[in-house]
């Protein structure tokens, strides 16, 4: 017989309120078994965070939920009594500012196989059953980085018990202790207790580990030498032995999720494992002794003044001394020595002398030779300097600007459209 696959969701206005209907029994049912849940929920702030990370954790499974907070209130708040009674929802007696009020809850009887296949029904076990969407075997995805943060909502995503499946150690117990760190090299078991409630029988088909970092692994250890998938009888428990293996050092994080089937319905239950890899001396030293205390601002004491007044403007700029930039000199013989190409020779006599000569005869002439580059380069700027000349054919005449009281000089050829020219330049 093939699983029941359930239909996509409707996106008529009658299917959605159908698909609200639904969410709002889910988690009426959830609210009955979990104790812990329904005192959280006795505040409506904090109602509609649980009701949040719960819609989170159940699309993360594949069950997309609908309708806001307060529409899962109000509905909860108005359900009828034979409503609320069919399908063991939890009942809200008033809802007055922030405060939410429950009324007795208590806990349906878990339909056998056979009543529920005379009443038409596919023989779902457990009151939740008949409220949450089926889906197949290949509808499971592996939740990836994007669902993980929702995933491990301990309070949604973990339950300690589902469709009569109980999972032992509960949700709000660690399964790996983080006082206990494996030293590098070693490893650490722990036990899950899988038990069956239910009048059927329950198959653990697989488990899944959300990150697959290699630490963690699980395996059956009773029965023993057996594998996945497990078959469980009615009534009977089986022991799961996981092992951490730390490949390094600090925590590691990860989901396990173990999916089981139950007269054609697929179910999750999963359980946030954390461990640390390290010695366990060195995380004790380095371990905080106290709480953590932000430092409080010294107190003003007492008769301060409090300036009110703006800091002094500092002086302007045209107002401070300019430093006196010494104008740009070479020799007159320098010049004539250019003029009558003598002194190319006397540049290249000196590279000569820079590559040839031992270290004291090249340090002698190292200065001379660097004053005769920087006289030529000063001298051949002064040359491109000149050939922007705005006389004779290159006369132009000055525009005016956009910005007021300026006047615009076009020049053409100028690198980054400004001349090259400092201050105290001469021609």
């Amino acid at each position: 017989m093939q699983p029941h696959v359930a239909p996509p969701a409707p996106t008529t206005q009658e299917g959605r309120a159908a698909r609200l209907t639904q969410t709002v029994i889910a988690f009426g049912c959830l609210l009955t078994t979990n104790a812990e849940l329904r005192q959280r929920c006795k505040d409506k702030e904090a109602f509609k965070r649980e009701v949040l990370a719960w819609k989170a954790a159940e699309m993360s499974y594949g069950r997309h939920r609908v309708g806001s907070p307060a529409d899962i209130l109000f509905q909860l708040k108005n359900m009828s009594a034979a409503t609320r009674s069919k399908n063991a929802c939890a009942r809200i007696k008033k809802v007055s500012g922030s405060r939410v009020t429950f009324g007795q809850t208590s806990m349906a009887t878990p339909v056998s196989t056979s009543t529920s296949e005379r009443n038409g029904k596919q023989g779902i076990v457990g009151h939740l059953a008949a409220n949450e969407p089926s889906f197949s075997q290949d509808d499971f995805v592996p939740p990836g980085p994007s669902t993980r943060r929702e995933i491990i909502v301990k309070n949604t995503a973990e339950q300690t018990m589902k469709q009569g499946i109980i999972v032992h150690p509960a949700a709000n117990e660690p399964i790996f202790s983080k006082d206990n760190a494996v030293p590098p090299g070693q490893s650490m078991q722990r036990e899950i207790t899988v038990k069956n409630t239910t009048n059927a029988i329950c198959t653990l088909e697989r488990r899944h580990f959300s990150n697959a970092n290699g630490s963690f692994s699980l395996q059956v250890k009773r029965p023993a030498s057996a594998s996945l998938p497990l078959t469980i009888e009615p009534h009977r428990d089986i022991i799961l032995q996981v092992q951490y293996t730390p490949t390094f050092h600090g925590f590691s994080r990860t989901t396990l999720q173990l999916q089981f089937r139950l007269d054609h319905y697929v179910f999750f239950i999963g359980r946030c494992l954390e461990a640390r890899c390290g010695d366990a001396h060195e995380l004790q030293d380095l371990a905080p002794t106290a709480e953590y205390k932000r430092k409080r601002p010294k107190p003003r004491p007492a008769g301060s003044r409090v300036v009110t007044e703006p800091p002094p403007l500092p002086p302007h700029p045209s107002a401070k001394k300019k430093p006196k930039m010494l104008p740009s000199f070479v020799p007159r013989t320098f010049k004539q020595a250019v003029r009558s190409n003598t002194a190319e020779k006397a540049l290249q006599a000196g590279a000569a002398l820079m590559q040839s000569a031992d270290a004291g005869t090249a340090i002698a002439g190292y200065a001379q030779h660097l004053q005769h580059l920087l006289w030529a380069e000063e001298m051949q700027l002064h040359l491109d300097l000149r050939a922007f000349d705005l006389d004779g054919p290159k006369a132009t005449t000055l525009a005016k600007s956009r910005l007021p009281g300026c006047l615009q000089l076009r020049v053409n050829g100028l690198a980054e459209k400004r001349p090259s020219v400092l201050h105290q330049s001469q021609s």
